[in-house]
């Protein structure tokens, strides 16, 4: 079972009566992440709000890993104009690598790379981008200005809101106010 840091236990108590979403982030170690041989750490370090873990459930811990999360690549026909896109969203600098190739490096966070695929996209997709942001519907109009569609209304719960969003390639995201899924 994890262990929290001193931090987290000490302020929960304070900020347990606040909605999670509306609960300062501070900074957690979760021990038990990692047996420490194949990356060098035995724990993890996360942003995470007051109390967080005391509603998450821990399905499963790994004690070793295969590899780490090097970029995320969206399949695209125009790889420049997507990259441009996402980096008004998201912030950060473009490289293009080649024509068929185009990376994304934001201030924070992985690297979202575009390539360029023959094909069109026909269905959901089966992964897609969280974007944090403060307010979803100063977010969504942005957005919308720079070429992305709305895909329904807005959904909130006791842990926040999150609003599906479509690129201009049609891939789907979501714009995101609360707790990340580690916490929720």
């Amino acid at each position: 079972m994890p262990v929290l840091c001193h931090t987290l236990l000490a302020h929960r108590a304070g900020a347990s009566e606040l909605p999670l979403a509306a609960r300062p982030l501070v900074m957690a170690r979760v021990a038990g992440w990692c047996c420490g041989s194949c990356c060098g750490s035995s724990d993890i370090t996360a942003r995470l709000p007051i109390g967080a873990l005391s509603v998450a459930r821990i399905v499963r811990t790994v004690r070793c890993m295969i590899g780490r999360l090097d970029e995320v690549v969206i399949d695209c026909h125009h790889p420049m104009a997507l990259a441009e896109f996402w980096q008004r969203v998201l912030g950060g600098w473009v490289v293009q690598q080649s024509h068929e190739w185009v990376a994304l490096q934001p201030p924070s966070g992985i690297t979202v790379s575009f390539q360029l695929v023959p094909e069109a996209k026909t269905v959901k997709n089966r992964v897609h981008l969280d974007v944090d942001v403060d307010d979803l519907g100063v977010a969504t109009v942005a957005a919308e200005a720079l070429g992305a569609v709305r895909s329904g209304e807005p959904v909130y719960d006791e842990l926040g809101g999150f609003q599906v969003m479509l690129d201009p390639e049609g891939n789907e995201f979501c714009f995101v106010n609360g707790p990340t899924a580690i916490t929720a």
